[in-house]
């Protein structure tokens, strides 16, 4: 559940509007500014204490990796050491939006990881569909992946279910079009390796493009 972000977040989209001054924002300063008028609002029985920073820190993440398949248990170990109790302590002393984009940055990289590992197999990777092993749909409250390897691992189990459901579509689609004497539908659509190979190339060039501007807008809302 959202708590501190939640309340941020009209207070911040005013600070973040690109007509609201000529020069660029201070992303720090704009974190600071709300928790003084939170202090002293609405919001002022709000306990900004080191739980109220816990829970700003696992929302964050949250947001970043529901699924917990980018970042690893060292990633989150390092990062709770440094930052988990200290949120609040850092959007007073301005220095929140500089772990924001050091979490960031962190996540940037595993994304590159995870996606260069789909493109591979993807080229080069043989699926039999065959795999009894399960595949857990919601992953919120899953375990962090030990390493890469391991992320990976749960990856490859996604991307061979995503490739069968995508198999098992055009299958269906091609039955029906069949069925109805027409021409397929699917004759001008990419092959199922390369439209996903290319849906994962966008995601990644999406996270690669964000700047400070949008990694302040994760955090503060």
């Amino acid at each position: 559940m959202k708590t501190l972000r939640w309340a941020l977040a009209p207070f911040a989209a005013f600070w973040l509007l690109p007509s609201c001054s000529s020069q660029a924002a201070d992303f720090d300063l704009v974190g600071q500014e709300v928790i003084r008028l939170l202090q002293n609002g609405h919001y002022a029985r709000m306990e900004f204490d080191q739980k109220m920073s816990e829970r700003i820190f696992d929302d964050y993440i949250h947001d970043l990796d529901p699924s917990r398949i980018y970042f690893v248990q060292g990633d989150i170990d390092e990062f709770s050491t440094k930052y988990r109790s200290k949120v609040v302590d850092l959007i007073i002393s301005k220095e929140a939006i500089s772990m924001a984009e050091v979490i960031h940055r962190r996540y940037q990289e595993r994304v590159k990881e995870r996606v260069e590992a789909i493109k591979a197999l993807l080229k080069d990777g043989k699926f039999t569909f065959e795999s009894d092993a399960a595949i857990m749909r919601d992953r919120e409250e899953a375990p962090w992946p030990e390493d890469s390897a391991a992320a990976n691992t749960v990856v490859k189990l996604q991307l061979e279910a995503g490739l069968l459901s995508e198999q098992i579509r055009r299958d269906d689609i091609e039955a029906r079009a069949k069925e109805q004497g027409k021409e397929s539908p699917l004759k001008d659509e990419l092959p199922a390796r390369e439209k996903l190979a290319q849906r994962y190339e966008r995601f990644l060039q999406g996270i690669e493009k964000a700047d400070a501007e949008d990694v302040a807008n994760y955090f503060l809302s």
